[in-house]
């Protein structure tokens, strides 16, 4: 076990403590569910700490080394072992701190109960059940003979319905008589009834129409989920995430953490009113009540009388089945569904557990993640563009949604080392963003008895031996893998369009292009290169003219010919005191010399003349084949904090304005995804009395067209 999951706060973990834990989160995993099923003992601070992490990762959209079913194992056997739960607005205090408010409809806080059987056979039948688990069926029962208590009128029906279950970002709104919103509050921690402010976003927005009738004119607690249509989202993800988000949660979360309503807020975001508090009473949605300007209506998908006999453990499969169907035609994201007691006498009785932060008249069952019991056929490996060794695991085929799954990522090498699989092995795929892989109890006892598949242990391309650096990779920097990899990143860095990946590979692999220089040579190989498959005369013009085309300062220039892990940042810096054939004049042995620029250290003075030795063809080829342009007079400094706009920062180069790294004296603004935090950056703007701006705003004040 990593001694700093039980000795620190995730919020005190380096970057490097981070990646490890990330990359060994399949050995964690097994570690803690082998120690739960052997009864053995369970720390549960590390445990604790290992699921913040995991929350982390979710939360800013990255895909998580385990799968939602593997975390929400880990997450019962925490709820069993402490009586808490995983709170992830609790981490977020440590990592993007705003200002805190106490929830003013408290009897809105908190979460939705789950279960995870539909019937209790089901639960029975599965081997890997954990103690706490529970199936709809159960949870029916147990609030059914609490409803007896009730002595209600025999003659008035008991109803059920069913819900989408949406996968946005929940928050607590306060509305006045009018509908204005007074008051917006995060979810965050139910113990202590306060969350992150996120009042400025929703200050402008009026919402009386999720209002029923007759409540208007009174003040109201009203909870929502913020929500985005799936055919929005790629156009977000191309045109604010730099295509790098995950999912519609992860857009909606960034979203949320906007200072202010704008026009992407209304074309992007819709919301879903969830429940209202008026006075000590709660009052669940279960109609449309209304749709706003950007309000969805809650889609209640079905009623059941719960006393006539039809909510029954053999109809209830046929009912969530039906359901799905239901839910996988709504034009949002939706991860299960809640199913809800909806008469306001049963809701008053039933009430909350507070202790719990849910409500006992409704309970969430999230669907189990499509999967496919397969078998594995082999594991390819292979060489990336940068080196790195990737795992392939290629499986008996089986179709998916219309699509033909043959074969899936493993990832690191930690986890093909951890799933220790041979071909014939039973696995489990269940497909969630990406097919993903795992070996689960059912799989253990049907292992095939073969020779466990091992990690190759030389590159295939040059048969140089691989090394850990810190992932399994091939160290030559002149194999044929790597010098792809420099190629393509170069073309990138230019901004060279019509040249991609799959270009390049093919140009290198006919010996068309072996290096950087071969790329302003290839004018002159016109008929090798329509000749190719693929390629023809359209696409070989476009691509001269994109690399003839293509010009930098020279901070760019050299910063893109792939010297690990010094770009064109550092360059800018060493560049603004030492000109080009300056550094070129520095001997290996004399680094030193570069440490006197602010911010350079040994190990990168070091890399830079390194780097700039081993391409020094390279970089004197360049000098006089490429124009290089003059750097603009920067008119100010600007810092990006908790986002990445590759467009916006290239514009803001553009007319004048330097995106750099750190808060330093000579920074005149900070651009934040959430100008309220408590970020490093933050910080530090606010002890300089640097302005601090939202996204948006700076879009705005800079007339970048974010469309």
């Amino acid at each position: 076990m990593f001694e700093e999951l039980y000795t620190m706060d995730p919020s005190d973990w380096t970057r490097d403590v981070r990646e490890t834990i990330t990359s060994h989160a399949v050995q964690l995993y097994n570690e803690f569910i082998h120690n739960y099923k052997h009864k053995d003992v369970i720390n549960v601070t590390a445990l604790g700490n290992f699921l913040l992490m995991m929350d982390d990762i979710y939360r800013t959209g990255e895909v998580t080394p385990l799968s939602d079913a593997e975390y929400d194992q880990l997450h019962e056997i925490y709820i069993e072992l402490t009586g808490r739960m995983i709170h992830k607005d609790r981490h977020e205090e440590h990592t993007m701190d705003r200002v805190k408010l106490e929830h003013d409809y408290p009897m809105l806080k908190g979460s939705m109960e789950k279960v995870h059987y539909i019937t209790k056979e089901e639960r029975l039948n599965d081997p890997n059940a954990i103690a706490t688990h529970r199936s709809i069926m159960e949870w029916y029962e147990d609030r059914m003979e609490k409803i007896k208590e009730m002595k209600r009128d025999l003659k008035k029906p008991i109803v059920i319905s069913f819900y989408p279950k949406y996968d946005g970002v929940s928050i607590q709104l306060s509305l006045d008589k009018r509908g204005h919103v007074i008051k917006a509050v995060t979810r965050g921690d139910k113990d202590l009834g306060v969350g992150s402010d996120r009042t400025p976003l929703f200050k402008d927005v009026n919402l009386i129409d999720l209002v029923p009738g007759e409540l208007r004119g009174h003040e109201l607690g009203l909870k929502i989920e913020c929500i985005m249509q799936k055919d929005k989202f790629q156009e977000y993800n191309e045109k604010f995430g730099d295509g790098k988000l995950v999912n519609e949660r992860s857009a909606i979360t960034s979203l949320t953490n906007s200072i202010s309503f704008t026009d992407v807020h209304a074309q992007y975001m819709s919301i879903c009113a969830l429940m209202l508090q008026s006075g000590d009473q709660l009052i669940a949605y279960h109609s449309k009540c209304g749709e706003g300007m950007f309000a969805c209506p809650p889609y209640e998908f079905e009623d059941f009388y719960a006393d006539s006999g039809e909510f029954t453990a053999k109809n209830l499969p046929v009912f969530v089945e039906r359901a799905k169907r239901f839910i996988d035609q709504l034009p949002y994201q939706c991860d299960g569904l809640v199913i809800r007691f909806i008469d306001q006498d049963i809701i008053d009785y039933l009430g909350r557990n507070e202790s719990k932060g849910t409500n006992n008249f409704e309970v969430a069952y999230k669907f189990p993640k499509p999967s496919n019991y397969t078998t594995v056929l082999d594991v390819k490996q292979d060489i990336g563009l940068m080196g790195k060794v990737s795992f392939t695991a290629k499986v008996e085929p089986f179709e998916f949604n219309n699509k033909t799954i043959k074969s899936v990522s493993l990832g690191s090498y930690d986890r093909f080392n951890e799933l220790k699989l041979a071909k014939g092995d039973m696995v489990n795929v269940k497909y969630e963003i990406i097919p993903y892989l795992l070996v689960d109890e059912y799989c253990e006892q049907h292992r095939s008895g073969n020779p466990r598949i091992k990690a190759i242990t030389h590159c295939p391309y040059c048969g140089e031996a691989l090394v850990f650096n810190p992932e399994y990779m091939c160290g030559n920097t002149s194999c044929s893998s790597r010098m792809i990899g420099k190629i393509y990143n170069y073309c990138e860095k230019m901004n060279m369009e019509n040249i991609g990946e799959a270009t390049i590979e093919a140009l290198y692999h006919a010996g068309i292009v072996k290096n950087i220089q071969d790329l302003y040579m290839l004018h002159t190989k016109r008929d090798e290169v329509i000749n190719l498959e693929g390629f023809g005369e359209t696409s070989f013009v476009n691509m001269v003219e994109s690399i003839n085309n293509a010009s930098g300062t020279i901070d760019r220039v050299i910063g893109s010919i792939g010297i690990p892990s010094i770009g064109r940042k550092i360059f800018n810096k060493v560049l603004s005191i030492y000109n080009i054939h300056e550094l070129l004049d520095i001997s290996p042995g004399e680094e030193s010399i570069l440490c006197k620029v602010p911010g350079i250290k040994e190990t990168t003075a070091k890399k830079i003349i390194d780097g700039i030795e081993e391409n020094r063809d390279l970089i004197e080829f360049l000098l006089q084949t490429v124009k290089i342009t003059k750097s603009k007079d920067v008119s100010l400094k600007v810092v990006f904090t908790g986002f990445r706009n590759k467009l916006f920062e290239e514009y803001l180069n553009s007319i004048g304005i330097e995106v750099v790294n750190s808060v330093t004296g000579d920074v005149g603004l900070v651009i934040a995804d959430n100008p309220t935090g408590n970020s490093g950056k933050i910080k530090k703007a606010h002890e300089r009395n640097i302005p601090v701006i939202g996204v948006f705003e700076a879009y705005d004040r800079f007339g970048f067209d974010s469309k």
